[in-house]
């Protein structure tokens, strides 16, 4: 795996959390079972949670955290009309089509198709980002992915630091080229 952070965590207590799914089960290295502690847990009413606005999940979407193959759609797409670049491709590779905040924020695409942190985390076998800068709130919820593939004119884009594959060109020239030859392929 990639190394996001390093951190110091003082004091006698350590509580880790993440996301199922988020790592790979291996296999144990003992064959003693772990030790389980249990520890109360507070009340709802000593929490004080309070429910700010819930936002209905569009109805008949895809669920993006479970396609094999993701196209993901940056600010790089530039407009709603160029999404269309992206559906074919994706057409032509068998995957589906997803966004990053930008794209989403725009109403382009809703908001279940959103990568990131306040979207979904994803672990695709291909993730190919199309104009996807690699903003660390993306890259966090894309580094389970097997293969992170990216398109984008900014040699400097992180998006570049965490792909396996990488091609610094327009994605106006590449993305088309790609999908023709994919479709001829068929």
């Amino acid at each position: 795996g990639k190394i996001m952070a390093e951190g110091e965590l003082p004091g006698p207590t350590t509580l880790l959390t993440m996301v199922p799914g988020d790592f790979k089960a291996e296999d144990g290295q003992t064959d003693q079972p772990a030790e389980v502690t249990s520890v109360p847990a507070p009340s709802l009413d000593e929490l004080r949670i309070t429910l700010k606005q819930y936002i209905e999940p569009e109805v008949g979407d895809v669920d993006i955290s479970t396609e094999p193959i993701l196209i993901a759609v940056g600010r790089g797409i530039q407009q709603e009309a160029n999404l269309e670049l992206a559906e074919e491709l994706a057409s032509a590779l068998g995957g589906t089509v997803c966004a990053s905040r930008p794209v989403v924020d725009q109403g382009w695409l809703p908001t279940s198709r959103l990568v990131g942190k306040s979207g979904k985390s994803v672990k695709p076998k291909i993730f190919l980002a199309i104009g996807i800068s690699g903003a660390p709130e993306h890259v966090e919820a894309i580094t389970g992915s097997e293969t992170i593939i990216a398109i984008n004119t900014d040699p400097a884009a992180p998006i570049f630091d965490i792909a396996k594959y990488g091609a610094n060109v327009d994605l106006f020239e590449l993305v088309p080229a790609l999908t023709e030859q994919l479709q001829q392929a068929k």
